[in-house]
């Protein structure tokens, strides 16, 4: 499903859609990290598939660096590849926030 294609009929919606999108790249990464495990490279290209926006290539990294550093994925390196893999305080962390964007959703 791509929730973020096309453009917005807004300003503010343009904003909200980047809010989501772009501020939250965190949330994008964990959702396809728990289907398979995935490099860098591949979920950049998976979040714009799926998602309708591409984060920028070094931001990818940065976010994984950083998710990584806080327990919610581990890595592994596979034929020269750095794969990572959510953990449990990553599936923890990714349910928290599923449950946040609909309760959020309730109440509009």
């Amino acid at each position: 499903m791509r929730i973020f294609s096309g453009k917005a009929s807004s300003k503010p919606m343009q904003r909200l859609a980047d809010s989501i999108s772009y501020a939250n790249i965190w949330v994008w990464a964990l959702a396809l990290i728990k289907r398979q495990k995935m490099h860098a490279y591949t979920l950049n290209g998976k979040i714009e598939e799926e998602f309708g926006f591409k984060p920028g290539r070094i931001m990818m990294y940065v976010v994984l660096y950083k998710l990584e550093n806080e327990g919610l994925l581990a890595s592994k390196i596979s034929k020269r590849r750095k794969y990572y893999v959510l953990t449990a305080k990553g599936r923890k962390e990714l349910d928290a926030a599923r449950k946040l964007f609909r309760d959020a959703a309730g109440e509009l």
